[in-house]
């Protein structure tokens, strides 16, 4: 039995026309998992209860029950994987203005199974021994349709749609809404592998669903019909070309109109912890650039944080836009870790796009004490997003 509680509440910022849309607070979540192994199947109970509260929006309880069972039969050529759960949720709804309140549930089964095939050949290549797969996969999943404009949207989002999304049940975060399914993904990946280390030095794949029934749940809850029977393709690649170079990118076709719809291609160099530079070209046909601003987005993005002297690093990047000729944003900092390696500073001063014709300014400033606290503006999470491969300077080696 593993249990945990949460707390959140959110700050928020306004945008450049001083629209704030905060998320509701968690006061609090509560969350617990109890699971069982009998032979090859695999019990579990997963439980939720979330007190959703806001300023300037209904606020209600939530509850989520979702049982299942599966199993995992594996093999050396190959895996099946079948799953079977059922999804509970209840709502307690405040008033709020003219909103009454009001209790609302709904319950839908889920199954699914996941299924693939592995063959392997070795090979070589410069001299080295390597281990190829080829990896055929199938992933079928059935949940029956019902709207859902009834049910409130407290902390529910729709996914990106990625190679990896293929595999998941549902494409919606979160607990408010479950799409209806009746689709198969298929799809190819090969793996390498070193033949002396066993290390993964290259993967990639491509794969697309196919749909049975076009039903389909939209955010707000009502449903659609879609036209289509078939989604978009997908492919990624990404690997370590040697010890200190990597390489990734990402692809999605659009086979109705013959376009590509996102195109992402990356490369890495890091000799070691603390020395990371790396460069990426993003490509979206229709995507937001900043708030409530959508269009094509042409990007270079380059980042590094490599030492300028001992105990002293730099951390910087520049992303541009080459379709409105226009910076998106700046970052620039300094690091410092004290020769004893018992303390740290951090300097990073950023700017960035935050409307169609204005940006934002942000300085962070930081002082930690290892292992016990820190004063200021922890800016870890911008330059860890900001930056691939960025390490805290107590993870790096001197």
């Amino acid at each position: 039995l593993d249990s945990y509680a949460t707390v959140q509440k959110y700050q928020t910022l306004a945008n450049a026309d001083g629209y704030q849309d905060a998320p509701y607070a968690l006061l609090p979540r509560l969350s617990t998992q109890w699971s069982r192994r009998l032979s090859v199947w695999d019990l579990n109970v997963y439980g939720q209860f979330t007190r959703f509260a806001h300023d300037d929006k209904q606020q209600g309880n939530r509850l989520v029950i979702n049982p299942s069972i599966s199993a995992e039969f594996n093999r050396p050529w190959g895996f099946i994987r079948p799953k079977f759960q059922v999804n509970a949720t209840y709502y307690d709804l405040d008033n709020f203005g003219s909103q009454p309140g009001r209790t609302l549930s709904r319950i839908l089964p889920i199954f699914s199974v996941d299924s693939g095939m592995i063959f392997e050949r070795a090979t070589s290549w410069q001299g080295r021994n390597y281990v190829q797969t080829l990896e055929p996969r199938l992933f079928y999943t059935y949940i029956p349709t019902r709207e859902q404009n009834d049910l409130p949207l407290f902390d529910t989002a729709e996914n990106s749609f990625s190679f990896a999304q293929l595999f998941r049940e549902n494409r919606f975060s979160g607990y408010d809404r479950i799409n209806a399914a009746n689709f198969l993904t298929t799809a190819l990946q090969t793996r390498l592998y070193d033949g002396q280390t066993g290390a993964e030095r290259l993967s990639a794949g491509i794969g697309q669903r196919f749909y049975f029934n076009k039903d389909d749940v939209l955010l707000d809850g009502s449903l659609q019909r879609n036209e289509r029977d078939r989604s978009d393709f997908l492919a990624f690649v990404r690997g370590q070309v040697s010890d200190s170079v990597h390489v990734d990118g990402s692809w999605h076709y659009n086979q109705n109109l013959e376009n590509t719809e996102r195109l992402s291609v990356g490369v890495r160099y890091s000799p070691q912890p603390g020395k990371v530079v790396s460069m990426r070209y993003r490509f979206g046909r229709y995507e937001e650039i900043y708030d409530d601003h959508y269009g094509k987005i042409r990007q270079v993005d380059t980042a590094v944080q490599w030492p300028i002297r001992q105990n002293y690093y730099l951390v910087a990047r520049y992303n541009y836009d080459l379709t409105h000729s226009r910076t998106l944003q700046q970052l620039l900092g300094l690091e410092y870790q004290s020769p004893c390696r018992c303390w740290s500073a951090s300097v990073v001063g950023q700017r960035y796009v935050n409307g169609l014709n204005s940006t934002k300014n942000a300085v962070f400033v930081q002082l930690q004490l290892r292992n016990l606290t820190s004063v200021g503006n922890n800016p870890f999470e911008q330059l860890r997003t900001a930056i691939p491969g960025y390490r805290n300077l107590y993870e790096v080696n001197h």
